[in-house]
């Protein structure tokens, strides 16, 4: 699928998010909505590793805490069955260790809570058009 400017791209983009708070996740939920994207939710991360089994979201929104907590295993996993897909972690409190080592493991981008919405959408735009560009 060519996709040819960023309106077209949000429409075409599906996302999925994962963070273990109902409230964060339903104003992350209602951001991207608000912003074009198709949103998948997932309170914890084997539920949507097990959603990917079914289909490929463009890009992963999750909370940092999964990937520390779990050894990195959200982006680990994530990267055995779909290599290139985007991560963007977001992190309740600074830690550059963290956030590093995210990266290194395959993270496209970190953040730390609070987000301001905008740098957020904007690092998805960028990944799932870099995501894109990478598959054609």
């Amino acid at each position: 699928m060519k996709i040819t400017n960023k309106q077209s791209l949000k429409s075409a983009s599906s996302i999925f998010i994962l963070d273990s708070d109902p409230g964060a996740l339903s104003s992350l939920k209602q951001l991207f909505e608000r912003a074009g994207f198709s949103v998948s939710a997932f309170e914890n991360p084997d539920s949507l590793l097990q959603k990917l089994n079914e289909g490929k979201p463009q890009c992963i929104v999750a909370e940092a805490q999964f990937v520390n907590k779990d050894n990195d295993r959200l982006v680990v996993d994530t990267h055995r069955k779909t290599p290139d897909l985007p991560i963007i972690l977001l992190a309740v409190r600074s830690d550059i260790s963290a956030a590093v080592r995210a990266l290194r493991t395959g993270a496209t981008d970190y953040f730390e809570k609070p987000i301001v919405d905008r740098l957020l959408i904007e690092s998805v735009q960028r990944a799932i058009t870099e995501f894109h560009v990478s598959k054609t």
